[in-house]
């Protein structure tokens, strides 16, 4: 699952409640801080998910630099996370060609499906959050999740390993 929380979110015990409650094998979180990290810990996420990486970068030159690492050989590949590009952004475009990756929710049939904005009045029209896959991860179902607080909807895939 890939879900952004918000940093600032007004309610990140219920935000970090409903990560534990989706029981995902694997977290991608993104926007989050000291705040949330505390909610996350008090609500047992952090220990749910003992192995962790944080990485902070602003901008999209960060799709160049994952491109570059997805490139590099040739095993199951599995790249996730609040990408603030749509499939029709440049730099997106050139880290699928570059990474020889597809996007799950496309692959599965749910190209359309939205992610930003989920805090306004009107529904979300546009996916900026992406869990994208290659050489032997196949999704096998595809959804999205409403994390409280947050002003994106959380992606979520079922995939297989083969």
């Amino acid at each position: 699952m890939a879900a952004n929380v918000l940093l600032g979110n007004a309610t990140p015990h219920l935000a970090a409640g409903a990560l534990m409650a989706l029981d995902a094998d694997v977290l991608a979180l993104t926007e989050f801080g000291v705040v949330m990290e505390d909610a996350l810990e008090r609500a047992g996420v952090l220990d749910a998910y003992p192995y962790r990486a944080i990485r902070t970068g602003v901008g999209t030159e960060g799709l160049a630099t994952i491109a570059r690492s997805a490139a590099v050989g040739g095993g199951p590949t599995i790249v996730l996370g609040d990408f603030n590009a749509t499939r029709w952004h440049p730099d997106f475009r050139r880290l699928l060609r570059q990474g020889h990756l597809r996007d799950a929710h496309e692959w599965a049939g749910d190209g359309l499906g939205a992610s930003w904005p989920a805090d306004r009045p009107i529904p979300p029209f546009v996916r900026l959050d992406h869990i994208l896959v290659r050489s032997g991860v196949i999704p096998t179902s595809v959804g999205s999740a409403r994390i409280p607080g947050s002003d994106h909807v959380a992606m979520v895939a079922d995939l297989a390993v083969t």
